[in-house]
């Protein structure tokens, strides 16, 4: 990307306003994971960020909390349904996730938990609320969470209107074999995995 430098990965509150009047951040996308873990929300331009979002809020419909894969609401919930009305939930952006999108020009992301309207109270159905819980619920137990996850995944040379296009049958992957630890394979994909490496 342009002009950043050295800048990757994390960066902090203090920092943004000076990224921002450089020109090196214009967007901030501001996201919560919905049921699915898929992360959903808003892009903000960094200006108003700065001047409203990151000591408030913004809101988003709860709908997000109560939809299937194809983002189609489900019947049934009492916290969000057509029969009981769609409304909307407040996200309070966490600054201590905000981290540079190396994958998107000019562009930082941020975190958001999701409070109820009152903007006190968590909705509790949010997955960052359930594992803010549990992680409060092994304190008084003596344990603390730790976690890491082994990225696997597969990359497609299919862009995303082609993907749809054929139904998601028949896609082109960047590899024609199984290249685990093959360096060659690696090195052709080094575009997207060293962006991975990279990124802090």
């Amino acid at each position: 990307m342009e002009d950043k430098g050295a800048i990757s990965g994390i960066i902090s509150e203090a920092e943004l306003p000076t990224l921002v009047s450089k020109d090196v951040i214009d967007t901030i996308l501001s996201v919560f994971p919905d049921m699915y873990g898929r992360l959903v929300g808003k892009r903000i331009d960094a200006d108003y960020f700065l001047e409203i979002i990151a000591d408030g809020s913004l809101h988003a419909c709860d709908y997000l909390l109560g939809s299937d894969m194809e983002m189609e609401p489900v019947p049934g919930y009492s916290f969000t349904s057509w029969e009981h009305g769609y409304g909307d939930f407040r996200l309070i952006p966490d600054l201590n996730s905000l981290r540079i999108c190396d994958w998107l020009d000019k562009t930082a992301i941020v975190i958001c938990d999701v409070y109820k309207e009152n903007g006190i109270d968590l909705v509790e159905e949010a997955p960052r609320s359930i594992l803010k819980k549990q992680i409060k619920r092994l304190k008084p137990l003596g344990f603390q969470a730790n976690i890491a996850s082994e990225l696997e995944f597969y990359l497609f040379k299919d862009s995303y209107d082609e993907i749809y296009r054929k139904e998601f049958n028949k896609l082109e992957t960047s590899s024609h074999y199984m290249d685990d630890y093959n360096v060659l394979q690696g090195t052709k994909e080094e575009d997207v995995i060293g962006a991975i490496r990279r990124h802090v």
